[in-house]
């Protein structure tokens, strides 16, 4: 427990002192047994991490982006690109974007991804693209 607690002292500080222009991402890692990735843009999707009762909670203002179990949470790091997939809200995927497929062909807008066949896509909306994956 007390481990726990300093773990996540620790990454409260780096934290606060890594996270400095807008534009850079932030990425967590899982646990799991594929290391899943995950990554935000600070500042323009996330401005806030608050551990609370076991779980890292990922915020923009006071609204909660996403909630990790910090059992199952392996590292979280910065850096300039977005280097994992990136979970748009609901908002960004019923808005006007473009979807490319990984070979850079076009596929069709963002209100046609529920029609792709499965794979990864890249969603661009203005200057932010998320990488999807259809399943």
């Amino acid at each position: 427990m007390m481990k726990r607690i300093i773990l996540s002292v620790i990454a409260v500080c780096v934290c606060v002192s890594a996270w400095g222009a807008e534009g850079d991402y932030i990425t967590f890692r899982m646990n799991d047994t594929q290391h899943s990735e995950v990554s935000y843009a600070v500042g323009q999707q996330v401005d806030r991490l608050v551990f609370s009762a076991g779980k890292l909670l990922v915020q923009k203002g006071q609204q909660v982006v996403k909630s990790f179990d910090q059992a199952a949470l392996g590292r979280l790091y910065f850096t300039s690109t977005p280097t994992a997939i990136t979970l748009p809200t609901t908002a960004e995927t019923t808005t006007e974007g473009l979807v490319y497929g990984l070979d850079g062909t076009l596929r069709g807008n963002a209100s046609q991804i529920k029609t792709l066949p499965k794979g990864v896509y890249i969603l661009r909306q203005g200057n932010v693209s998320h990488k999807i994956i259809r399943k």
